[in-house]
């Protein structure tokens, strides 16, 4: 004879509470109301008993005595265990004294408001989101990390069909949209495609890999184009709601919501220059290049990659920052192309017994070497000092270090503060121009 396995406590009461529930419904019995007193668990047992023996005449209490004699001696009220909808309004234990709590209707009211002003500035957004069709080779993501734009299948790579579709941003009204690098990276041909359905070829303004980003013009803008307004991305939070807009899978003008999980993300290893907005809002394939906005409905950011092992959102997506993106697109509507001031040097992070030894309480970019034909090697910059300040401003690490000399840009007369073994020194280097073959602000 099979042994027979005693259920775990809190099963047993669960399964009275449903028994309860349904025994009045079934037998014709009187429900327990509102006004009827808390529900022991020896209540409980002998309310299913009553129940089940008036419809089969079965005894259950020889089969289950251990079991029952263990929830009957329970001094708790049974119906606090289980929520008052499955007992048909039974009532729960007196509450403890507490606040009294918002009105529902104010509530309501409140979330009502927020889904109206999260309608209205989704609508006006949506104005300046577009899709961009390109005809270009099939574009391939790494193995996490996954560009937005999506290729094409080979069977429908026909000459009337792109051959992959990203998203964009109207970044002045006379046609100029951001978009990635990646999206339109040897384009053949392109086309963008308006919110209202018009569509219109436009060309390449100028593009920038090392940040992902490029500009686009239509080649003949209708009047109607809409800038989207661009926020301080400095101002971003952790915390703060955002929406993604953009062109998932081909399904124009889609909209999610989430928040800015984290702000500064560097060494994701996806650019060389990265000062990326993660965000778990849900962006796909075909987000690239589309709009992460605040509550505002400004632009904080460009949609440009995901963490993934599945190729869809797993909640980790990065945006490029509203600030880096006005520069680089200023740039690119100036001269086609961004340049980037260059050091000539290896960095590194600095060791903490250096930092101690130096007497520099923390941050700071370590030179590890020096190219000898290098802006920094005409300075007088040597392997093994530690940059502490750039223009006055301090260093709090090497990226800061790589990011600042880029925005600078060649000619730039930089005073470096650095410390030695023997002291601090200012150092004037006139930097030069980052050639392309150069790891990014060297």
């Amino acid at each position: 004879m099979a042994r027979r396995r005693s259920r775990p406590l809190p099963d047993i009461v669960l399964t009275l509470a449903l028994l309860i529930g349904a025994v009045p419904a079934v037998t014709g019995a009187t429900p327990l109301g509102l006004g009827s007193p808390p529900i022991t668990a020896k209540a409980a047992v002998d309310q299913v008993f009553a129940g089940v023996r008036e419809l089969t005449g079965w005894e259950w209490r020889n089969t289950l005595q251990r079991e029952l004699d263990t929830v009957a001696s329970v001094p708790h009220d049974l119906s606090a265990l289980v929520p008052a909808s499955l007992f048909g309004g039974v009532r729960t234990p007196e509450p403890v004294a507490r606040p009294a709590a918002p009105a529902t209707s104010s509530t309501l009211v409140g979330l009502a408001g927020l889904s109206q002003e999260l309608e209205q500035l989704t609508n006006t957004a949506l104005e300046s989101v577009v899709s961009i069709s390109v005809w270009q080779p099939q574009q391939v993501g790494t193995e996490f990390f996954v560009p937005f734009a999506v290729p094409t299948p080979r069977s429908q790579q026909r000459d009337a069909r792109p051959t992959a579709q990203g998203s964009g941003v109207v970044f002045s009204a006379d046609g100029a949209i951001l978009t990635n690098y990646h999206v339109v990276d040897h384009a053949d041909r392109l086309r963008v495609t308006l919110t209202d359905g018009t569509s219109y070829a436009a060309s390449v303004i100028g593009a920038d890999q090392a940040t992902d980003l490029a500009l686009i013009r239509i080649d003949n803008p209708p009047e109607h184009l809409r800038a989207i307004e661009l926020a301080d991305s400095d101002e971003v939070r952790p915390g703060a709601l955002c929406l993604a807009i953009g062109n998932p899978f081909g399904l124009s003008s889609s909209v999610s919501l989430g928040i800015v999980s984290a702000t500064g993300r560097n060494r994701v290893g996806i650019n060389d220059y990265e000062d990326f907005i993660q965000t778990d809002a849900a962006i796909n394939p075909g987000n690239s290049g589309g709009a992460l906005i605040d509550m505002s409905g400004a632009l904080i950011g460009i949609n440009s990659a995901i963490f993934s092992r599945s190729g869809g959102s797993q909640g980790i997506g990065f945006a490029i920052p509203s600030n880096m993106v006005t520069r680089v697109a200023r740039e690119l509507l100036a001269n086609g192309r961004v340049a980037r001031g260059w050091l000539g040097v290896g960095i590194d992070e600095v060791p903490d017994k250096l930092n101690e030894a130096l007497g520099v309480p923390g941050g700071g970019a370590l030179i590890a070497s020096v190219d000898p034909t290098s802006p920094a090697a005409a300075g007088g910059l040597a392997a093994g000092d530690v940059v502490v300040a750039l223009d006055g401003v301090s260093i709090a690490g090497p990226d800061e270090l790589r990011e600042r000399v880029a925005e600078l840009g060649p000619q730039h007369r930089a005073r470096l503060e650095v410390a030695r073994t023997d002291g601090r020194a200012n150092v004037l280097v006139t930097l030069g121009e980052r050639p392309e073959s150069h790891g990014p602000g060297r």
